[in-house]
């Protein structure tokens, strides 16, 4: 198992910045967001792909996903989502997944990240918004398959999909396709009120890809420094070896009042205490 961090923290500084406090963390990878300032696809020249790829070769870090959950431009907007009442609005979500498709192809990342399905609306049925949602993700699977590019799905609170039961029976109605995947994020299976072992152990099957973070002490609904929160992410990462994952583990982090670095080599210290990333080269 490999351990990445997420860019998110970094959301109001660039990209070169972040993946920088992430390398010197001792991270193996970065997970790179979709949006800006960081990798918004339309925004991304030839020569600003070449950039990037030499920042990274500098640090020595490989980008091992590209998240492309909110579909928008920055952060702060709303989510686009597979599932809108405007179709325009999915039109949107569709291609903006393709985009990231052909960006992540370019530069020899694995997977993309996608919501999980989005929020169902109160004009529309739950039974018509999941058809809706499959189908309009089986569009954007032919290119992934082209491409050689994964798409990965999760579960979340208040969304479509939003237990391990709902995910696995997604990827059953596209026929559990060679290029749609699950993201196992920890955060989100315990805020959905399971037990994030029960869950990995049902999902690890079809896990392209892991989400760890640890929830507030006050368990509302918010990422904090790994060992700070409530979760017994040890015993979740010995599960996680002992099932033969041998992909990427990113952590997530809310953006935080201290300096994003701070935060982010305060997880990767608390995952080198516990014997799970190397030690950094000195």
């Amino acid at each position: 198992m490999k351990f990445a961090c997420c860019t998110s923290i970094f959301r109001l500084r660039s990209l070169s910045e972040a993946i920088e406090g992430i390398a010197r963390a001792g991270f193996h990878g970065v997970e790179i967001r979709a949006e800006r300032p960081h990798a918004y696809p339309k925004d991304l020249s030839a020569a600003q792909v070449n950039a990037l790829q030499q920042c990274l070769d500098l640090h020595k870090i490989r980008i091992c996903c590209l998240s492309g959950i909110s579909g928008n431009p920055t952060h702060e907007a709303r989510k686009v989502s597979w599932i809108d009442s405007d179709r325009h609005r999915q039109e949107e979500r569709i291609q903006y997944t393709r985009e990231c498709l052909r960006l992540a192809a370019a530069m020899g990342i694995p997977c993309i990240l996608t919501e999980a399905g989005g929020i169902v609306s109160r004009d529309m049925q739950r039974e018509e918004a999941w058809d809706l949602c499959v189908n309009n993700v089986a569009r954007v699977l032919p290119l992934a398959e082209k491409l050689g590019v994964t798409l990965i799905i999760q579960s979340e609170p208040g969304f479509l999909i939003e237990s391990t039961e709902h995910l696995l029976d997604f990827l059953r109605d596209l026929d559990f396709h060679p290029r749609l995947k699950a993201n196992m994020d920890v955060g989100n299976v315990y805020c959905a009120g399971e037990d994030i072992l029960d869950s990995w152990m049902k999902i690890s099957p079809h896990a392209a890809h892991i989400h760890l973070a640890d929830i507030a002490v006050s368990k509302i609904y918010r990422y904090v420094p790994l060992g700070e929160g409530i979760l017994d992410i040890p015993r979740f990462l010995e599960k996680v070896s002992d099932a033969g994952y041998n992909g990427f583990a990113t952590v997530r982090l809310d953006f935080s009042d201290q300096k994003a670095e701070d935060v982010v080599t305060a997880s990767a210290d608390y995952l080198r205490r516990k014997g799970f990333l190397a030690k950094k080269p000195e």
